[in-house]
């Protein structure tokens, strides 16, 4: 080996170790990236669901204080400071609120001095305002106030609000959720994460009783904090060994007092039930009532994704690897062998020759093409299939035997076929004249550096006159038949025609693309807003149920009709589609599916229909800042109507109050008869207000209507405004107990919960 030669190679491998380094670094740059990503995803995701969640429970203790303690006989009661009628008002309220997850309701006199503790009621006189800001701060202020707080014996979500009687302030009540209440609904939200809640040790000396730091631990992630003992996912936080230096980064960023999160896999060792899961650690810093950082929750969620990164970082570094060694290797063999290129130049020599014996024997017709047209090789079969011998074929240009496309044509065509291969239908013309159908398959080739098109070529004239006797055949059909690759039609029969008042095919392809264009948007039938982004509609009815292979179409006149569709592969691209009329049978089946959803007797919706359509309602309603607006209407003393009149008095009151409520009320109101003389209104409202305006005007104009025989009823009315995302019956549920609250209030009146 000469010494320039060795030189060489010493350079190549230096170069490649410097490649190599520098792509493992970028790679290592890259993931590293990507799992910082990740991490700062999985931490915004548990920072929403805990403000999420801390909300919706701020939210049920504001609607519950205002529902069940700020009441009348409630603050009464507080203010004569009786505690027995006082726990006896509200003994029946604790237990349902024990069952929302409410841990306490407990009522403070202005010196901060416990007054009732529902859970504990036999515990009263003891001054909170050493350890309690949050008691003192709502006696002090006169303001509710919200927030994560220690306590005497456990933490809480404390809610804590004034209570005024006739301007007089008498106290505060607090109603607060054990710190369990939002590890379990974060828990039953998301299943694949594990939390629990952490407390600065020296606050947790300084003010949890003595008897109660039983039910506390040592932080398995932090020896200066504390957390609650827990029966639930003690296998997961058992299954848990941390090494010193991850414990260590928790310490250090803990001192930091920010959000951070880890992945879990690079800091502990699993034990055998949970060693195949990856799980990131999230830490997030709970600011107490006094805005102080004392207390932090901590999430293990389940995320694979850190590991997928990993495994990607380590194929990458493997495959690029091998690439460069591939490189190198070439590279090499590049410089040991320097007879290549003459091997290659024998090499393609040879395929040559291997190329035109396979063209020679190919039974369909080849050619080759420069760019001008001019054929620069044809097999035999082409030149027999032209009526040429093999010399005469070779001087002959496209326009010679092209018989479809006009002079003009020609070279468009050709350039198109140069940017992307096709294969199209077209004519050819023989020596002596004749014209025949032919399939054309077209690509670019080069050949010793120049560029051309080949063309395998395939007489379809007997296919064509088989297509010619199927359209014959189709013209003979009763129903709209038509041909069609699912983007345009190739054939359709008289019956379309007729149908849609198009003359001719070419005039239905100036205005529409396709006959599902014509397809109308109407839930009852299937049309394109039921497709899938980029789905094919003819493939989409083929795997529909026969039943719901129905579309609509407007006639020419504007008349709806509906049609069954039958769908039939023909060719590797095209359908035979068939349209049956069932227009009737629909319009039959449209009158029995209306007659089951609207009340037999007042003509109103009934359950039926609310179960079914639900969904849509809530859709429909809940749009561009509106919300939906649920009342109960209930005739006040309908029974005493049935007993004094008779029941058929009582049918003609409910066809007449259904008339009333349908007449006075908005166009998009929709009213449900839900049973006997009780009655359901959804409403779409900007505001709980716009919702007590537009049900005090019904209530009015029914109070005001003349009703047969009786002359004149009332109604009491309970409503609320349903949640996003909440069960529409919970909604119900609200509207039912305003109703009671109405009839109980002296009837005749709007309340809303």
């Amino acid at each position: 080996m000469e010494k320039k030669d060795l030189l060489n190679r010493v350079f190549l491998v230096v170069v490649f170790i410097i490649f190599e380094l520098v792509l493992l670094y970028e790679i290592g740059v890259f993931y590293d990236d990507e799992s910082n990503k990740i991490l700062k995803q999985s931490l915004k995701k548990v920072e929403t669901q805990y403000k999420t969640i801390n909300k919706s429970l701020n939210n049920l203790a504001d609607s519950t204080f205002i529902g069940f303690i700020d009441r009348p006989d409630i603050k009464e009661a507080f203010k004569d400071r009786d505690r027995e009628k006082l726990y006896n008002l509200l003994n029946d309220t604790y237990k349902y609120l024990s069952s929302l997850g409410f841990k306490q309701v407990h009522f403070h006199l202005p010196g901060n001095t416990s007054f009732l503790r529902m859970h504990k009621p036999e515990k009263y006189g003891d001054n909170l305002s050493s350890f309690r800001y949050s008691v003192e701060y709502v006696n002090r202020f006169k303001k509710s106030i919200h927030g994560l707080e220690t306590g005497r014996v456990l933490p809480g979500m404390r809610n804590v609000y004034p209570i005024f009687l006739n301007e007089d302030y008498i106290g505060s009540v607090e109603m607060s959720f054990g710190i369990e209440k939002v590890e379990n609904e974060i828990e039953k939200i998301y299943t694949d994460i594990y939390t629990h809640f952490l407390i600065k040790k020296y606050k947790f000396d300084k003010t949890v009783f003595d008897e109660y730091k039983v039910y506390y631990k040592d932080s398995i992630e932090n020896q200066e904090y504390v957390q609650l003992k827990r029966v639930a996912n003690k296998d997961f936080f058992e299954a848990i060994n941390f090494n010193k230096q991850f414990l260590e980064n928790i310490q250090l960023n803990m001192k930091e007092k920010v959000a951070f999160n880890l992945d879990l896999a690079l800091g502990h060792s699993y034990k055998e039930q949970i060693k195949h899961k990856h799980y990131v650690v999230s830490f997030l810093p709970i600011l107490n009532v006094k805005e102080d950082n004392t207390m932090y929750f901590v999430f293990y969620e389940y995320n694979n994704s850190l590991k997928v990164i990993e495994s990607h970082r380590l194929n990458k570094k493997i495959l690029f690897s091998i690439l460069l060694i591939g490189i190198f290797l070439f590279i090499y063999q590049m410089m040991r062998n320097r007879e290549i290129t003459l091997k290659a130049k024998r090499y393609i020599e040879k395929e040559k020759a291997k190329y035109k014996d396979l063209m020679s024997i190919a039974s369909d017709g080849i050619h080759i093409m420069d760019t001008n047209g001019n054929v620069y090789e044809a097999n035999k079969s082409f030149a027999k299939m032209l009526g040429y011998n093999s010399k005469e074929i070779l001087s002959l240009n496209v326009r010679d035997f092209e018989a479809k496309f006009t002079e003009e044509e020609i070279p468009k065509k050709i350039n198109k076929l140069l940017e992307m291969p096709q294969t199209f239908n077209t004519q050819h013309r023989r020596k002596d004249g004749t014209v025949f159908d032919v399939q054309v398959s077209a690509k670019k080739v080069e050949i010793d550096g120049e560029i051309y098109l080949y063309a395998s070529t395939r007489d379809i004239t007997e296919e064509r006159n088989e297509y010619k006797k199927l359209e014959k055949f189709i013209e003979l059909q009763d129903n709209i038949v038509i041909i069609t690759n699912s983007k345009q039609l190739s054939f359709a029969n008289k019956k379309f025609f007729q149908f849609t008042g198009f003359k001719t095919l070419d005039n239905f392809n100036k205005n529409f693309q396709c006959i599902c264009d014509l397809f109308v948007e109407n839930d009852r039938f299937f049309h394109l807003g039921k497709l899938e982004e980029n789905e094919n509609w003819i493939e989409h009815i083929e795997k529909l149920p026969h039943s719901k292979r129905v579309v609509g179409i407007l006639m020419y006149d504007y008349n709806l009709h509906a049609f069954a569709v039958t769908v039939n592969k023909f060719e590797d691209n095209l359908y035979i589609l068939s349209f049956t009329d069932i227009t009737q049978t629909m319009l039959n089946h449209i009158e029995l599916e209306d007659k089951t959803i609207h009340d037999k007797l007042t003509s109103a919706y009934n359950r039926e229909y609310f179960e079914q359509h639900t969904p849509d309602i809530i859709k429909s309603f809940v749009v561009d800042g509106f919300s939906l607006g649920i009342a109960f209407l209930d005739i006040d003393h309908f029974k005493r109507v049935n007993d004094t009149f008779g029941h058929d008095v009582g049918d003609e009151v409910l066809i007449h109050f259904v008339k009333t409520i349908q007449k006075y009320s908005r166009e998009n109101d929709i009213l449900i008869r839900w049973g006997g003389e009780e009655f359901i209104l959804f409403l779409r409202v900007n505001s709980k207000e716009g919702l007590e305006k537009a049900l005090e005007h019904l209530r009015k104009v029914i109070e005001l209507e003349i009703f047969p025989v009786i002359e004149n009823i009332t109604c009491s009315i309970g409503a609320s405004v349903y949640k996003e995302d909440e069960d529409i019956y919970q909604t119900i549920k609200r509207a039912d107990e305003a109703v009671y609250v109405a009839k109980n209030n002296g009837r005749n009146r709007v309340e809303i919960n």
